[in-house]
């Protein structure tokens, strides 16, 4: 699979962040926080001292670079929308993946994926997880906001 920025496989989203703060974060650690860009400005809010504006479900990852992980808060989900290619949209929860496609179309499609089993998102196993697919386009649901800059019009909230 040929992934590009802006696209909804681990290639496109998937990013590594490399910290360096002498004293403070451990040399050589790695971490596997399941975070996101909107995650950067509660966590530079939080080293400044102050409140994280309300506007933003952004979670702070300071706990995670000072390697105190048992106080991590975590995501419930991840959720990505783009409105380009007939709408495209999203949901990572834990190691499980819904990927929509053409969501304004009259044939919208479902890819799902369990990133642990398979990292590289060669196996759409929608058809045979019907359940768990209705969950997490549950979770898309409710993640969505309509925007009027960037509608995503006549979303098709009837996906198998």
């Amino acid at each position: 699979m040929d992934n590009n920025k802006r696209d909804l496989y681990e290639g496109g989203i998937k990013t590594p962040f490399i910290v360096y703060w002498h004293g403070k974060v451990a040399e050589g650690k790695t971490s596997n926080y399941l975070g996101a860009f909107w995650d950067i400005m509660p966590t530079m809010v939080e080293l400044a001292g102050t409140k994280k504006p309300h506007y933003t479900d952004g979670i702070s990852f300071l706990p995670t670079l000072l390697g105190k992980n048992k106080q991590q808060k975590q995501h419930q989900y991840l959720y990505w929308e783009f409105h380009e290619d007939g709408g495209r949209q999203a949901l990572r929860q834990g190691d499980w993946k819904l990927i929509l496609q053409k969501v304004t179309s009259s044939q919208p499609t479902a890819e799902l994926y369990n990133l642990k089993q398979d990292p590289k998102e060669q196996h759409n196993i929608a058809q045979e997880n019907p359940t768990k697919v209705k969950e997490l386009r549950q979770l898309i649901e409710k993640a969505h906001i309509e925007s009027g800059i960037f509608p995503l019009t006549s979303v098709n909230m009837h996906i198998k």
